[in-house]
């Protein structure tokens, strides 16, 4: 008869734990439904994964928003298929050139230019006929952005790098770059949750 107490007392913990575990869960996913923002802020990685679900969509919003589709599509397509965070591409853009393919190249001391959105260096990649086009400059830009990071495992110390040219050479400027990319990602960053809950509270998500 005790032992018959003991197992129906263990059962009872069991069905007990079970069913408390199931309305925690669902009053989470009702939480999750019902007032999102609070339930997921979407970080770099979140948001490269939401933009793969509905790419199209996404490129339009970015389009819009910075009234460039083109440079929108170059940049989302080509973040994706190095898997970089998209926003800090965007940021590393804004920081180097505001966006504008159609920028001045800028004149370095040592003789040598940077050219293009993602300003690379002539010295670098010499076909500045090929690789001022867009789609060419902002993928070798990211792509240069991918190396950096494979070399040091670090976004911080790729961008730094990305800068100036070197480990060796990072310096204050470098530092200052850096802060800068930055705020611009973490701005954007919450540009895009306040969009993505938006659109998702109106089901487009």
């Amino acid at each position: 008869m005790r032992k018959f107490l003991s197992n129906s007392f263990i059962v009872f913990i069991f069905l007990l734990i079970t069913t408390l575990s199931f309305f925690t869960f669902f009053s989470f996913k009702t939480i999750e439904k019902t007032y999102p923002v609070y339930a997921k802020y979407l970080t770099r990685l979140d948001i490269n994964e939401v933009i793969k679900k509905n790419k199209n969509f996404y490129i339009k919003m970015y389009g819009d928003y910075f009234n460039r589709k083109d440079v929108a599509t170059s940049i989302i397509n080509a973040s994706l298929d190095f898997n970089i965070p998209v926003n800090l591409c965007f940021a590393l853009g804004l920081a180097e050139s505001n966006l504008n393919d159609k920028t001045k190249p800028n004149y370095n001391k040592n003789g040598t230019f940077d050219y293009g959105i993602f300003r690379l260096n002539n010295k670098t990649y010499p076909d500045v006929k090929t690789l001022s086009k867009l789609d060419n400059n902002v993928q070798q830009g990211i792509l240069h952005l991918q190396d950096e990071y494979k070399k040091y495992s670090s976004y911080d110390v790729a961008i730094m790098t990305y800068n100036s040219g070197s480990i060796n050479n990072i310096g204050k400027i470098s530092i200052q770059h850096l802060n800068r990319v930055l705020g611009y990602e973490k701005a954007l960053d919450e540009w895009f949750n306040n969009q993505y809950w938006s659109s998702f509270n109106r089901g487009f998500n």
